[in-house]
């Protein structure tokens, strides 16, 4: 029987798939740059040192016209207002406010953007490696040798996504201030247990730390996983698979750097 996660992956599929194109608008007096910008397999909308330390969190990109299959993102909302995940066209916006977590998606509002988001469009796809369990570093490593046996650089940031069970995996949601920068910031912290099903959507990208990751780690990853009958996503703090986890890795550009956004 499929998992109340995987139904409401095919719903918002079938939702995007019957929606019309948006229109770019502009928020405030600002005209926020669009994904229709680019065709770049790679764009960045600010960078975590913009972001998350100095605290610069204005609307960079819109999101609406994201809705498209074959995009995939993660990021923040403006204002640090949430977390942002887009897979394969299905936008999903957590926010934690008032001690209550709601999410917004696959259909979001028009004035909905991100101060922070790094967007990624595969140009090819990789087999399915299985993935033996694994927690921090041993993930990361995982990823990695999968990559480097799939023909990758050292050096090229790529897409993966991965769907299995978590096994203890910490996640946050951002509430206005970066937990990671501030210890102290209000967030919601959860941990997903041995056996919850999850999707993750990440981002791999050695020694760019501060650009497109945290320091101290090369990837930034978000998981998507049920909450209630609703899906829900949260940044991952400690990610922490079960064995046979099913990993992809979408190439991008071979040699590219982001197409940076203004």
């Amino acid at each position: 029987m499929p998992s109340t996660l995987h139904i409401i992956r095919q719903v918002g599929r079938r939702r995007r798939r019957l929606a019309g194109s948006a229109t770019a608008v502009a928020i405030g007096a600002v005209l926020l740059q669009t994904a229709c910008d680019t065709t770049s397999p790679l764009v960045q909308h600010g960078t975590m040192r913009q972001v998350m330390r100095d605290g610069h969190t204005e609307a960079r990109v819109e999101l609406s016209p994201l809705a498209r299959p074959g995009t995939f993102a993660v990021g923040a909302a403006t204002g640090l207002d949430g977390e942002v995940t887009i897979d394969d066209g299905d936008i999903w916006i957590t926010r934690y406010a008032d001690e209550r977590i709601s999410t917004t998606g696959p259909d979001i509002a028009s004035t909905d953007a991100a101060t922070l988001l790094t967007i990624a469009r595969p140009i090819s796809w990789s087999g399915t490696w299985r993935l033996g369990a694994s927690k921090g570093r041993e993930f990361e490593a995982a990823i990695r040798d999968a990559a480097r046996s799939d023909g990758l650089r050292a050096g090229d940031p790529f897409l993966f996504t991965i769907d299995g069970h978590a096994d203890g995996m910490a996640v946050h949601i951002v509430a206005g201030r970066c937990p990671h920068a501030h210890p102290e910031a209000e967030a919601a912290r959860l941990t997903l247990p041995a056996g919850a099903p999850v999707r993750i959507v990440g981002i791999f990208a050695e020694d760019r730390a501060g650009e497109l990751t945290h320091h101290g780690s090369a990837i930034h990853a978000h998981a998507i996983f049920d909450r209630d009958g609703q899906a829900t996503t949260a940044h991952i703090d400690a990610p922490a698979i079960e064995s046979g986890a099913r990993l992809r890795i979408g190439r991008l550009v071979p040699g590219s750097a982001p197409t940076p956004s203004r």
